[in-house]
């Protein structure tokens, strides 16, 4: 299987707290075209990466690639729906990286 190439992307996180922020700073070396994220609050450490915070929507039909790293919460349980994966990109990639459920 061959992989995407992530430069020129645009990788929406969902989810910045320590490891949604400690990619953000990885993804940097990559030259993706855009980073977008979904927090409760601008992160400044984020926004310094040119990061631009976005609702969950717009982060889901605009990413090519979304890596979720939020917490389990009843404010984040069923973030990633049917409804939302059906607006994403054709060819966009989703990671979970933050919980199984």
């Amino acid at each position: 299987m061959c992989g995407r190439n992530i430069k020129g992307s645009v990788v929406g996180i969902l989810g910045c707290g320590r490891i949604g922020i400690s990619i953000a700073e990885k993804l940097a070396n990559f030259k993706i075209s855009q980073l977008l994220y979904i927090s409760r609050s601008e992160k400044p450490e984020v926004k310094a990466l040119s990061g631009k915070l976005v609702t969950v929507d717009e982060l889901m039909e605009r990413s090519d690639f979304v890596v979720v790293a939020a917490a389990l919460n009843d404010e984040t349980k069923f973030i990633v729906n049917r409804e939302r994966i059906a607006t994403m990109k054709s060819n966009a990639i989703l990671v979970n990286i933050g919980r199984g459920h």
